[in-house]
């Protein structure tokens, strides 16, 4: 068998046919397709595909059996197939299936104590300049003197720059430090 397994020939076979009757401009329930050893759409789909020919009819038994082909006429063998509505759903399905998306990381973090509004969680819009300004005014507050905060808004935005955390904290890294330098 090829790299295909019997589900991939399957989808082959159910979007082939679902081109066959959108070119025809027809339905499922009226379009017949003729998978005899001799017929039209036979011969028609081993020329796209001539490695499947030895699974074509595997293929059609197991899209019988789960309700996606029928026989249009009694005892028409694979003379006389039409696609279900089931058919007709997997194909546009696999023919319009989007690209796989990569997958998003996941981080657990355990215990968090805040003393400031925060929001946690994937995709949330909430603007990092709160942070920022509390971070800022909690440096600038301290009983310091200025070498000293000059210094902690500096090793802030070093460690923010640091490729370790800003590949944890994506996009997040770049707006706080341009907001602790003041450039952005």
């Amino acid at each position: 068998m090829p790299d295909l397994d019997i589900e991939a020939i399957v989808d082959k076979l159910l979007v082939f046919m679902l081109d066959a009757m959108e070119a025809q401009g027809s339905t499922p329930n009226t379009t017949e397709y003729d998978f005899e050893s001799d017929g039209e759409d036979r011969k028609a789909f081993i020329t796209n595909f001539p490695e499947l020919d030895p699974f074509l009819v595997a293929a059609m038994n197991v899209c019988l059996s789960r309700g996606l082909l029928e026989h249009m006429a009694l005892g028409s063998g694979y003379g006389c197939l039409g696609l279900t509505i089931a058919g007709h759903s997997r194909a546009l399905s696999v023919k319009f299936k989007k690209p796989d998306q990569p997958a998003k990381p996941t981080f657990h973090i355990g215990a968090i104590t805040s003393h400031a509004p925060m929001q946690i969680g994937n995709g949330n819009t909430m603007t990092i300049e709160a942070f920022q300004a509390a971070a800022l005014a909690g440096i600038e507050a301290a009983d310091a003197p200025q070498e000293q905060k000059a210094e902690a808004k500096s090793l802030l935005t070093k460690v923010l720059e640091h490729p370790l955390l800003c590949s944890v904290i994506g996009g997040i890294a770049g707006g706080l430090t341009s907001g602790l330098t003041g450039k952005g």
